[in-house]
């Protein structure tokens, strides 16, 4: 919460709208990345797995933004 009260600056309005729209996206992302898993998609699971990780990063979800990176990294197996 810290990092997140830094970006705003200390205003309520502006943390609210910055956790909102940190929620939102993440959440349509994460619904993404688990279509890509399911379709095998290896090159789309990376993609939304660093766009993630680099948001999470950024909002100060360092756990969150770890289990990205890892998924992101993770090698893939030929089928």
């Amino acid at each position: 919460m810290k990092r997140l009260r830094d970006f705003a600056d200390g205003s309520e309005d502006s943390l609210r709208e910055l956790v909102t729209l940190f929620v939102t996206q993440t959440t349509e992302q994460l619904g993404q990345l688990a279509e890509a898993i399911r379709a095998l998609d290896a090159a789309e699971v990376r993609r939304l797995a660093h766009s993630c990780a680099g948001a999470s990063a950024t909002c100060g979800m360092s756990s969150l933004a770890q289990l990205l990176r890892e998924l992101e990294l993770k090698p893939t197996r030929a089928r």
